[in-house]
C-alpha cells in the first residue's frame, strides 16, 4: 500500500505535498529488474480523450536537472496534457521538474522539514474549498494579479489561457530505486520448490495509483502514474486523513479508467 508521509507545509498560500509512494505489497512480478540500464521515459498514455495537443502541450513546462535517466520532454508534455484534459484543466499551465535525489531531499527539508528522499512533491498555486473546487475569491485575486503582471487588464478574470496550476517535482533516481526494492520484495514472497507463487501476497487496501504501481516495474510508466498523483495534489486532493485518502483514491481510479490505463 502507499507509504504516505503525513502532513504538509503551507507556505505563502501554497503547500508542498509528498506521496512518498513506494514500499508496497506487490501483486505481480512484472518485468525483470533493469538495474544498471537507463530506461526511456516515458511511453505515451493511450488517447481516449480528444484535445488540441499543440495548444495544451505548450502549457506544460518541463525542466530536467538530473542526468541519470533520459527524459523525453515532448512525451512528458503529451502525457501531462492528457492528464489535465481528463481533469478538466487543460487551459492551465503546469511546471514539471525532474531533479536529482539530493535536490529532492533539500526541497523536502526546506518545505516539509523532512531531510529524507521522496518521489514526488506538488506545489499548488491555488487554494481550494474542496478537492477540485477552486476558492473563487483566491482564484479571482490570482487572475487579476496575472492580468496586471502581463499588462492584459482587458482580459476577464478566469479567461486567461495561461493560469498556473502549480509545480510537480519528481526524483527519477529515487523512484527507480524504490521500484527495484518493490520488485525485490515481491521476489522474496515467492515460496515453492516448484517455483509457484504463494497465494498469501498482501493486496488488501491497494487502490488507485497504489494498485497500478503494484503491477508496474517500468520506470517510465511509474513516472506517469506519479504525475497523475501529483496533479491531483495541485487540485486540492490530499491523503492526510482516511476520508481524504478515500476521496483521492476514487478520483485516481476515475482518471485511470478514463486514460484506459492497464
Amino acid at each position: 500500500m502507499l507509504r504516505h508521509i503525513k502532513g504538509s507545509a503551507r507556505i505563502a498560500g501554497a503547500a508542498w505535498h509528498s506521496s512518498n509512494i513506494g514500499r508496497i505489497h506487490l501483486r505481480s512480478l512484472g518485468s525483470k529488474s533493469t538495474s544498471g540500464s537507463a530506461p526511456q521515459i516515458p511511453p505515451q498514455i493511450p488517447e481516449p480523450i480528444e484535445l488540441d495537443f499543440d495548444s495544451s502541450s505548450r502549457l506544460v513546462d518541463v525542466r530536467n536537472t538530473q542526468r541519470r535517466f533520459p527524459i523525453d520532454e515532448e512525451v512528458i508534455r503529451r502525457n501531462v496534457a492528457l492528464i489535465k484534459a481528463s481533469l478538466g484543466v487543460s487551459s492551465f499551465r503546469v511546471h514539471v521538474w525532474f531533479c536529482s535525489e539530493p535536490k529532492m531531499r533539500e526541497l523536502n527539508d526546506d518545505w516539509r522539514n523532512k531531510r529524507e528522499s521522496t518521489d514526488v512533491l506538488s506545489f499548488p498555486a491555488y487554494d481550494f474549498v474542496a478537492p477540485g473546487v477552486f476558492d473563487p475569491e483566491a482564484a479571482l485575486a490570482q487572475d487579476l494579479a496575472l492580468a496586471l503582471t502581463r499588462r492584459t487588464a482587458h482580459t476577464s478574470p478566469g479567461q486567461n489561457a495561461e493560469r498556473l496550476l502549480g509545480d510537480i517535482v519528481l526524483a527519477p533516481s529515487y523512484i527507480h530505486r524504490q521500484m527495484l526494492a518493490d520488485q525485490a520484495a515481491l521476489q522474496s514472497q515467492i515460496r515453492s520448490d516448484a517455483g509457484q507463487v504463494t497465494d498469501d501476497i498482501d493486496t488488501e487496501g491497494e487502490r488507485g495509483v497504489t494498485r497500478a504501481l503494484s503491477q508496474e516495474f517500468r520506470l517510465e510508466r511509474r513516472l506517469t502514474l506519479l504525475l497523475l498523483h501529483g496533479m491531483l495534489h495541485l487540485l486540492g486532493y490530499d491523503h492526510d486523513r482516511d476520508a481524504d485518502w478515500r476521496v483521492m483514491v476514487e478520483k485516481e481510479e476515475e482518471i485511470l479508467k478514463k486514460l484506459h490505463w492497464h
